[in-house]
């Protein structure tokens, strides 16, 4: 075999593992794109796929079944603290953390919780199965001064009213009169002028869901 012919080989393995390399740049360097909030993403949704194998295997091993009760009175304080997951979570994965997790466990997360947990149990309230239960916790979180809660209360208070309906309320025998309290806090604090403006925004709309619906 001639020496030219012996070098065709070797250049077309030198060019084939350039081509592999060129590859395996590309690779790293798509990767590499992933930002911080990506990888952060993938981990709570981890962490609530663990919360619900624990879920699973504690009503296989004798527990009542949470599935069969996803909105029920369940270990409140357990919940609260699953419900951290939804931070950063997408809406779809927020509706079906609130469904397994209970209103119970949301409400008590708004009305008692960290930080952290009320955050996301305004984040969870709208997915609610009677969410205007979750109003009088709404109110008063917009009203407060934190500047993390507050914007993110008032937010979930104007998605919860606007989404309230007087058949919503018929099929869940909830008094619409009932919410007479809630629309005059409303007011309240929409006229507060020491209250952020985007916050008194929000509480006059929500004021002006709630009297369509309670005048």
């Amino acid at each position: 075999m001639h020496g030219s012919e012996r070098r065709v080989p070797h250049a077309r393995a030198c060019a084939h593992r350039l081509h592999l390399a060129d590859h395996t740049d590309s690779d790293c360097r798509r990767a590499l794109r992933f930002d911080a909030r990506a990888r952060h993403a993938r981990r709570v949704r981890r962490r609530a796929a663990i919360v619900g194998l624990a879920l699973l295997l504690a009503a296989r091993c004798g527990a009542p079944d949470v599935r069969a009760q996803p909105r029920g009175p369940a270990r409140t304080a357990d919940g609260a603290a699953g419900l951290e997951a939804a931070l950063d979570a997408d809406p779809l994965d927020v509706a079906r953390l609130a469904a397994r997790l209970g209103d119970n466990a949301v409400l008590a997360a708004l009305a008692g919780g960290t930080p952290a947990q009320r955050l996301a149990g305004a984040r969870a309230a709208m997915f609610l199965a009677a969410p205007e239960a979750a109003l009088p916790s709404l109110l008063a979180l917009a009203a407060g001064r934190d500047p993390d809660l507050a914007p993110a209360a008032a937010a979930a208070l104007l998605d919860v009213t606007r989404a309230l309906t007087p058949d919503a309320l018929s099929r869940r025998e909830s008094d619409p009169a009932a919410l007479a309290p809630a629309r005059d806090a409303a007011r309240r604090l929409a006229a507060d002028a020491a209250a952020r403006s985007d916050v008194r925004r929000a509480a006059a709309l929500s004021a002006g869901a709630i009297a369509a619906l309670a005048p």
